[in-house]
């Protein structure tokens, strides 16, 4: 009888783990010619390590490059009990993307970090196999997205990675760092915001933030043992808890004009909010609108999920919390001219993303302080989010 190594014992499969390295590296090849503005460098010789490097080559003169990190957060044990691994990346290149696109700029090469609790015992084991779903999905999304996955690391952390359920089939944390470029002519800083501009919502489901407030909601509805539970309601929930963010990155960086062919804007924006981290109230509020000392009319968001709503009424959660943890049923927010809001709604549509014209930005009364009012999706009352709640 062969004994493990004393690595393995502790362990770290280091035979399994450069098998996986070795897949991944399979699917960051694939993905070397995702964008017209990318060259990779391969000097490896077809392995998995190696030397390899990358340039940026016909983009508008003055671009610079710039870079932003990001994760999945607490998301991955919802996925993880979903069973929806080959769908999880979105949720790395939603955070990443929205972070340079909200100020005008483009994503092009991501960097990504796995850490798993472990790969499993062997190669045909359950868990090695919902980790190639990650890296399979991963490449698609790329493809999708005109990314290139330039390279990545995954390390086994054993006891280092937890979860909820000890007996899921995959424990890990995903996080990025996304690399691409801005140019001074295409920022977008929100400071040609004005009254009259209207708000477009591009819609979502359950973007990577906010998960453990709704993990906690999801544990107080159906049990300590949620992501286990058999009832068709409870398996319904999670799946809907599980649905990957949305991209819209790629079709942002066409309407600034990064990929037309003269790298003239479709629709220039005058700010974006990427919904996530802080909600409506911080993210759309505090920092687009508030600054510029402007209010905001909403009167037609979109609905938020099942999932949230009974988290909310469950744990009591008051409307206007809700909107400051959650996208609630929206992803980011684009404000334009007035005119331009067919144009920018059937351009999306063309590009599979649901966009509404959600309401319009306003002056704010003298002696009041900047405020968003809108029609709540939880209670349908009318609720005022000034940010000093």
């Amino acid at each position: 009888m062969n004994k493990p190594d004393q690595y393995t014992q502790a362990g770290v499969n280091v035979p399994l783990g450069d098998l996986f390295s070795a897949y991944c590296g399979e699917i960051n090849r694939g993905s070397y010619f995702n964008s017209q503005f990318v060259q990779i460098r391969d000097f490896s010789e077809g392995h998995f390590r190696g030397p390899r490097g990358f340039s940026f080559h016909g983009l508008p003169k003055g671009t610079i490059m710039t870079a932003g990190a990001d994760g999945n957060g607490t998301k991955t044990i919802i996925t993880s009990a979903a069973g929806t691994h080959f769908d999880s990346a979105a949720d790395f290149l939603a955070m990443t993307g929205g972070d340079m696109t909200r100020y005008g700029s483009m994503g092009l090469i991501v960097i990504n970090d796995l850490n798993v609790a472990s790969l499993g015992k062997d190669k045909n084991g359950p868990t090695f196999n919902a980790a190639k779903k990650l890296i399979d999905g991963m490449g698609v999304s790329c493809k999708s997205e005109n990314l290139v996955s330039f390279t990545g690391e995954t390390a086994e952390m054993n006891v280092s990675i937890s979860s909820e359920d000890q007996n899921s089939v995959l424990k890990y944390i995903w996080a990025a760092v996304m690399i691409g470029v801005m140019n001074p002519f295409k920022l977008i800083r929100g400071d040609k915001i004005k009254p009259g501009d209207s708000v477009i919502l591009l819609r979502d489901v359950v973007r990577a933030n906010g998960i453990s407030l709704l993990r906690r909601g999801l544990r107080h509805r159906y049990g300590d043992d949620w992501y286990s539970n058999p009832s068709s309601e409870a398996r319904a929930a999670v799946l809907e808890a599980a649905t990957p963010s949305a991209l819209y990155d790629k079709f942002l960086a066409r309407m600034n004009g990064w990929t037309t062919d003269d790298f003239r804007p479709i629709v220039k924006a005058h700010g974006i909010a990427n919904l996530s981290g802080g909600g409506i109230t911080s993210k759309f509020g505090v920092d687009l609108l508030f600054k510029m000392g402007f209010s905001a009319k909403l009167g037609n968001l979109w609905p938020p999920p099942k999932v949230m709503k009974d988290c909310a009424s469950d744990l009591e959660i008051a409307d206007k919390d809700c909107y400051k943890y959650w996208g609630c049923g929206s992803g980011t927010a684009v404000i334009v001219d007035e005119e331009d809001v067919q144009l920018f709604i059937s351009e999306a549509k063309a590009n599979g993303i649901d966009a509404a014209d959600a309401g319009y930005v306003c002056e704010t009364p003298a002696g009041c302080a900047p405020s968003i009012t809108l029609a709540s999706g939880f209670s349908g009352n009318k609720i005022t989010l000034d940010g000093n709640e």
